[in-house]
């Protein structure tokens, strides 16, 4: 049987040129992330019009924690992409959706991301109301992630590291820079001789802290491709001497 949509919702995304990374034949999975968001929404806005109940307030805004995007096999130019949500867990403080990207019935991408509720008026968390969701079991608790515990392998920023300017498209209506432009910036300060010969199989993202428009931005790179697979970019608020976020990137030949 099918699932209902309270418990799963879909939309489809054309792969065009635009979401291609510049100098790459890889997608941008930022733009991949941006229409989840947007299933996510629906989904929020359809069970709280269902159950008729609000799950946050009106001054109260989902924010990304962490995600981890696995990569099974990348979608081509044209192609017709099926992503769909579905929340696997929520407690008072954080709940988190699993995602799929699908194209002809293969599964290409998977998502997991964990997201917690924020009092904007204060920039802290808030508690949420996980009881609907349980009594009309939307829940879906076959699917599990165990986030991985990410440690920055450093915090501090060096005259080599490399700077990034904040755009005023990089700010969204939280009024800080959007969680997806964390990303973006990791993919520009890779190294080619990685990018333009290695494929991403697996990324983990971890914010700490929010960066302001006012904010000045330092990207720190590691790789280590020869032991892990992996590349670390670790994104420093040098305003404030605080790590924005760590991006880690597991690749393949």
């Amino acid at each position: 049987m099918e699932d209902s949509k309270l418990k799963v919702v879909s939309k489809e995304l054309v792969v065009t040129d635009d979401l291609i990374i510049p100098g790459t034949t890889q997608i941008d999975l930022t733009k991949i992330l941006e229409k989840a968001m947007e299933v996510s929404g629906l989904h929020d806005n359809y069970l709280q019009n269902q159950l008729n109940v609000k799950f946050i307030q009106e001054n109260h805004t989902w924010v990304i924690t962490q995600y981890e995007i696995r990569i099974l096999k990348e979608a081509e130019l044209n192609a017709t992409l099926e992503i769909d949500t579905r929340l696997i867990e929520v407690n008072r403080f954080f709940c988190t959706r699993r995602y799929s990207v699908v194209s002809d019935g293969q599964l290409l991408y998977e998502v997991f991301a964990k997201f917690a509720a924020i009092d904007m008026d204060k920039r802290r968390i808030v508690r949420i109301n996980p009881a609907p969701l349980e009594t009309e079991d939307i829940i879906d608790s076959s699917y599990t992630i165990e986030f991985s515990k990410i440690k920055a392998f450093t915090n501090v920023a060096n005259e080599e590291d490399i700077r990034v300017g904040i755009d005023e498209s990089d700010i969204d209506e939280n009024l800080h820079v959007n969680n997806l432009v964390y990303l973006r910036w990791a993919y520009r300060t890779i190294p080619s001789d990685i990018s333009q010969n290695y494929k991403m199989k697996r990324i983990e993202v971890k914010y700490e802290k929010e960066i302001l428009p006012q904010d000045t931005v330092a990207i720190c790179n590691q790789a280590d491709l020869e032991e892990s697979n992996q590349t670390q970019q670790v994104i420093i608020n040098e305003s404030n001497n605080k790590i924005a976020s760590v991006i880690n990137i597991e690749w393949e030949k």
